[in-house]
């Protein structure tokens, strides 16, 4: 990583430092998001002790979001799919397609816009 800045760097070991305690904030930040949703999740799962009701809502959610897919541009899909349901990076996922990682994200954000507003128009349960 920022091999391209190290002839630039001054001062190796503050650059390093700096980048290592960033690069650990991100994680954290991540993993502490992680379990905060998992928890939210499993908070949940006690609330409700309707397996049947639960399984028709999660099932009627998925048809939604595959109505929502199916509306997207290719590419727009394309990344949305590798991104959220392979858990593909948008690096990894810009070198795959050849597109800049900008553009991946551009694709990311304008198909998360329109999947919201595909199920704020036709999901009237999902809010």
């Amino acid at each position: 990583m920022h091999r391209e800045e190290l002839p630039e760097i001054l001062n190796f070991e503050a650059w390093f430092k700096t980048l290592v305690r960033n690069q650990s904030y991100k994680f954290l930040n991540r993993l502490a998001r992680q379990r905060l949703f998992l928890q939210e999740i499993a908070q949940k799962e006690k609330k409700s002790g309707n397996f049947t009701e639960d399984s028709a809502v999660s099932h009627e959610y998925e048809h939604f979001l595959e109505e929502a897919l199916l509306q997207l541009p290719p590419q727009q899909r394309k990344v949305f799919v590798l991104s959220r349901q392979e858990g593909m990076k948008h690096e990894d996922i810009a070198s795959q397609m050849g597109l800049s990682i900008y553009t991946i994200k551009n694709h990311m954000k304008a198909a998360l816009h329109n999947i919201r507003v595909f199920l704020k128009e036709h999901c009237d349960s999902c809010f």
